[in-house]
């Protein structure tokens, strides 16, 4: 969603491709202020670009050596949604993301239960998952006993943003 990424995804829309951005912020272009990246949303939806904001891209679908798709976590909720399934199981891995469409499953009589990454401030059913302040704690205790009493400092390396990687951090911290 910055200037090269919006020139590109205007060129390639211009030459006749089906284009979408997937943006981590709540707009495009968030170096300008929030009115003017709704601005170029807009203007960029008029286009027929397709513009999905607040969600972090998970992966990439291919086909024949080409990507064919971003996948996301609530996009993929969405279209399991749209599919009418009898249950979900969701791990919810990007919890600001989740909450609407967990929502939106619940209110359609779909069943979600969260699974080893919670989302509780959505309206699911149960979360059965993994104790992550526990896990990092035993994280930390392999550390110590592998630095044999040498003193300083150890990195922490993860997905710094992930809510689950934060709360074994905190356990790790503990130790």
């Amino acid at each position: 969603g910055g200037y090269i990424g919006l020139e590109m995804a205007e060129a390639f829309q211009l030459s006749g491709l089906d284009v979408a951005v997937v943006e981590l912020a709540a707009e495009p272009m968030s170096t300008f202020d929030p009115d003017m990246g709704s601005l170029v949303t807009d203007a960029m939806r008029e286009m027929g670009i397709a513009v999905y904001t607040e969600e972090p891209v998970e992966g990439f679908e291919s086909s024949q050596g080409w990507v064919s798709a971003v996948v996301t976590a609530k996009r993929a909720v969405e279209e399991s949604i749209s599919r009418k399934p009898s249950g979900m199981m969701v791990v919810g891995w990007d919890q600001s993301a989740l909450i609407p469409p967990i929502n939106r499953a619940i209110k359609a009589g779909i069943p979600v239960v969260c699974v080893d990454a919670d989302v509780p401030k959505s309206k699911r059913m149960a979360f059965i998952g993994t104790n992550w302040v526990d896990i990092g704690r035993a994280q930390g205790r392999a550390m110590v006993a592998a630095l044999k009493g040498k003193k300083g400092k150890v990195g922490l390396i993860g997905l710094i943003d992930q809510f689950i990687d934060q709360i074994a951090f905190d356990g790790f911290r503990e130790v």
